[in-house]
């Protein structure tokens, strides 16, 4: 499961922005977290990924992303889970 991170800031204001996301309600990854082990599943794997734009001097931090996944401040996050 990916889902937009509401702890990073860029990513509340693209989603305010965004009309196509005007209803929108962000998950928390602790709340996401919850809900699949509510339905029994199990986490097996939650990353955090995007935190550098990929465009101009920014991409050249890219490859720090794989150090930062386990912060919970990147643009973005996936939980892996399984029955």
């Amino acid at each position: 499961m990916f889902e937009h991170n509401p702890l990073n800031p860029v990513t509340r204001h693209l989603v305010r922005t965004c009309v196509f996301d005007r209803s929108a309600k962000l998950l928390k990854h602790s709340y996401t977290s919850r809900l699949l082990r509510s339905v029994n599943f199990k986490v097996v794997r939650k990353w955090f990924i995007i935190f550098f734009p990929r465009k101009r001097i920014f991409s050249a931090f890219i490859f720090l992303e794989k150090y930062l996944r386990s912060i919970p401040l990147g643009g973005q996050y996936f939980i892996v889970s399984r029955k």
